[in-house]
């Protein structure tokens, strides 16, 4: 998922000039290619840097390494895809998360989305955090991780049997779920269920994951936690 941006913008330079039409497809398909690996995941070196500066404030809730803190009810962000952090800090800025009135974590943290200062500062901060080592985080819920791999297949038709996800195209993206803290896995479980997200018919991704977990108790939710700790 991650890129190199720099090989990525002398790729092209180094392609000879092709005249015949399966050439052209080629350089296409490369061009392509690189775009889709700049979406998943990477940034530009100035990118980075901006968004390091910008991650000040974040840090105060997630981390300077964005680890995440359960006291702040604040996740581990570290190496999330560069377009699920856009696709979710936008949601945050649009309403989609963060607007209901008992949603104390998701108000808070829409509230410093607030003060993004354009589509240019998200980029850059999720170019940040996407650039972020992974950090393992302890094990906070208990659940039967055997019982969880069964639950777990009505969750994997979107998120993939190993919790990576489907990066895919536009408007047909599933993020990760491993790597996740179980507390947060637990927590938005229960946010979906309570009606904090998706319920808003702009926003189908999360409308199907609300459909996909409602059924759910709490034992099958902490069962499913335990064993998408098991994809580290």
């Amino acid at each position: 998922m991650p890129s190199d941006p720099q090989t990525r913008d002398r790729a092209p330079s180094r392609l000879p000039i092709v005249l015949h039409a399966g050439g052209a497809r080629l350089v296409l398909a490369v061009l392509l290619l690189s775009s889709t690996l700049s979406a998943c995941g990477g940034g530009s070196s100035e990118d980075i840097a901006r968004g390091k500066d910008i991650f000040t404030t974040c840090a105060t809730c997630h981390g300077k390494e964005g680890q995440g803190n359960q006291e702040l009810d604040a996740p581990n962000i570290a190496g999330l895809p560069k377009w699920y952090i856009v696709r979710e800090i936008e949601k945050f800025r649009a309403g989609h998360r963060g607007s209901a009135a008992a949603d104390t974590a998701g108000r808070r943290m829409a509230a410093i989305a607030s003060t993004l200062e354009g589509e240019d500062a998200i980029r850059a901060v999720a170019a940040y955090v996407a650039s972020l080592p992974h950090a393992r985080v302890g094990s906070t819920v208990d659940g039967d991780p055997a019982k969880g791999k069964v639950e777990y297949q009505a969750c994997a038709s979107c998120h993939a049997n190993d919790g990576k996800g489907r990066p895919g195209l536009p408007g047909e993206r599933v993020p990760p779920v491993a790597g996740l803290a179980d507390w947060y896995v637990v927590s938005q479980v229960d946010a979906f269920k309570k009606g904090w997200r998706g319920t808003r018919t702009s926003d189908l991704p999360a409308m199907k994951m609300r459909a996909v977990v409602i059924p759910l108790d709490s034992a099958a939710t902490a069962n499913v936690a335990a064993y998408i700790r098991t994809f580290e």
